[in-house]
């Protein structure tokens, strides 16, 4: 008897303490949904209408975002959630932080816009609440301002890691830079810069120069790594370079923006057999127990599939990951999901916001695409 009354003594004190360390957080949440625009259904005719239609297009984030939500409010710790349709309207999202003044809001994930989030940031910065940028490639809102985190990393560290996961790994490589000055990439100078700085001999090929030009670049008997530093491919473009592979005694390796996936009749094996190398800033990978499972309980739970393009895998990262950092008083350390289409790796300089400065290298291989580690 005394044994029972013991154990029910330590049970009722355990749920004590569980009761008093309960407590809420809440979190806002800035999306474009363009409310404004929801009643005109009738241009939608099919399943692809409703993703094109800008109601729609931020849909998979948020149902993304709800998935990542159901493991909370079952815990000691209950999530309140407060959604807003924010686009790029600032006088809207300043009535919306008027409205929600007193709401004691511990974390923002949004807007998606610049000027809206500049407002929203300096808003978190003013009253210390963590803010999330989920798909800007701006820096300056960091500045002078700890409670941003930029999710999208910088382009300038690219080259580097291009040379740490790729050409460090060649035995004996010829590294040509293609560039076309009516298109460049934003991350052509940092690639001039970093070899240049490194002294890693490197070519420059225009492209309005012809496929001569770059086959009298190629060396013989030599991996030549052709970096693309620019976005408008097409079709003919791919065939050329099919056709240079050919060669004897040459190898090619292609470097090129991720659009370059999408160039209209361009199929895996054409990049495949240029050993197609891009850089990305959200990659799934469909083998993985986790993307499967998720993928399953986000058709059993939405009547439809999750997609990169429509934001549902980076809606529930974001949610996921944030608000278990939330939860354990953003100690990075403690953080206990792993994202599903993101890598993090926060850094911060002294009285900065964080950025993520994890890059991601991902090839073609065996006509499947794998993330080079």
């Amino acid at each position: 008897m005394k044994k029972l009354f013991i154990i029910f003594l330590a049970v009722l004190i355990c749920s004590s303490q569980l009761s008093a360390q309960r407590h809420e957080k809440k979190v806002l949440v800035l999306l474009p949904f363009h409310v404004e625009n929801s009643g005109r259904s009738e241009t939608i005719k099919n399943e692809s209408d409703i993703y094109s239609n800008k109601s729609y297009e931020m849909f998979g984030f948020w149902e993304g975002a709800q998935l990542a939500l159901e493991p909370y409010n079952k815990d000691y710790v209950k999530i309140k959630v407060i959604v807003r349709d924010v686009n790029t309207n600032e006088e809207k999202l300043q009535s919306i932080l008027d409205e929600l003044k007193d709401e004691q809001i511990d974390l923002i994930i949004g807007p998606l816009f610049g000027k809206p989030f500049a407002l929203a940031a300096e808003y978190a910065k003013e009253h210390h609440i963590p803010i999330v940028n989920p798909f800007s490639n701006r820096s300056d809102f960091l500045e002078d301002n700890p409670y941003v985190y930029k999710l999208i990393p910088s382009l300038e560290p690219r080259p580097q890691t291009l040379d740490k996961l790729l050409l460090s790994k060649l035995d004996n490589y010829n590294l040509i830079f293609w560039t076309n000055e009516n298109s460049k990439t934003k991350d052509q100078p940092y690639y001039e810069i970093y070899f240049t700085n490194k002294g890693i001999e490197y070519k420059t090929v225009a492209l309005n120069s012809g496929f001569q030009d770059l086959k009298k670049a190629f060396e013989k008997n030599k991996k030549n790594v052709i970096v693309a530093l620019f976005d408008n491919a097409s079709v003919a473009i791919i065939q050329q370079l099919q056709n240079l592979a050919l060669l004897a005694d040459t190898s090619i390796t292609l470097v090129a923006p991720e659009s370059w996936l999408d160039i209209k009749n361009v199929g895996y094996n054409y990049l495949n057999q240029l050993n197609f190398h891009f850089f990305t800033n959200y990659f799934i990978d469909k083998n993985d127990p986790a993307v499967k499972l998720f993928a399953d309980e986000y058709i059993t739970k939405f009547s439809s599939y999750p997609d990169v393009t429509r934001f549902s895998y980076q809606g529930y990262d974001i949610t996921s990951y944030f608000i278990s950092l939330l939860i354990n008083n953003f100690d990075f350390s403690k953080v206990d999901t792993k994202p599903l289409s993101f890598e993090f790796d926060f850094d911060n300089e002294k009285g900065n916001g964080y950025e993520n400065r994890h890059q991601r290298l991902i090839r073609m291989e065996d006509f499947q695409l794998k993330e080079v580690k």
